[in-house]
């Protein structure tokens, strides 16, 4: 039986994003993916729907109710979803992804893996909206993975634990 990992990203459609097809595709596990707007899951080529509650969702609930509400709804479905799934890591593509499943993961028990990527680690609109969600990410999250060695500084200062951030960098 093959190790079940899910990859939790809000791009899947983007061609710019070549990185995470290159994970979707060659990573050696069953590989589920949560995307985007519609939350699709994806094995084998094989889509299904499920709700719409990712970006425009993070941003309502960001403005309108408080995250922690919003996501004490999200969180239980995504937990349950994660054990029935028998999910046995996360991997989330940007900070402001892992953000919406990091309660989820620890419901569930599932180990979360986050790999920055750009804007999610410099972008100051980015990182002062989600700071206190980045605080709680960086205690809670179990690794995050930065794709240069200023990255890595730079999670460092936002709040990172050191012994957590691994430097794996893109290559041509």
């Amino acid at each position: 039986m093959s190790l079940k990992i899910a990859l939790l990203t809000f791009n899947l459609d983007e061609r710019s994003e070549t990185f995470i097809h290159h994970h979707v595709r060659t990573l050696p596990f069953d590989v589920a993916v949560l995307h985007g707007k519609r939350l699709n899951k994806l094995r084998n080529g094989d889509y299904v729907g499920a709700p719409d509650i990712l970006l425009a969702a993070v941003r309502r609930a960001k403005s309108m109710l408080g995250l922690p509400r919003f996501f004490s709804l999200h969180d239980r479905w995504m937990a349950d979803w994660l054990r029935k799934e028998r999910i046995c890591v996360v991997l989330a593509e940007y900070g402001t992804t892992a953000i919406t499943i990091q309660r989820a993961c620890g419901r569930a028990r599932v180990p979360l893996i986050v790999h920055f990527h750009g804007y999610d680690a410099y972008r100051e609109d980015a990182t002062a909206l989600f700071k206190p969600e980045y605080k709680e990410l960086f205690t809670t999250g179990d690794a995050f993975i930065g794709v240069s060695r200023h990255m890595c500084e730079q999670l460092a200062r936002l709040g990172a634990p050191t012994e957590k951030i691994h430097y794996i960098p893109y290559f041509v």
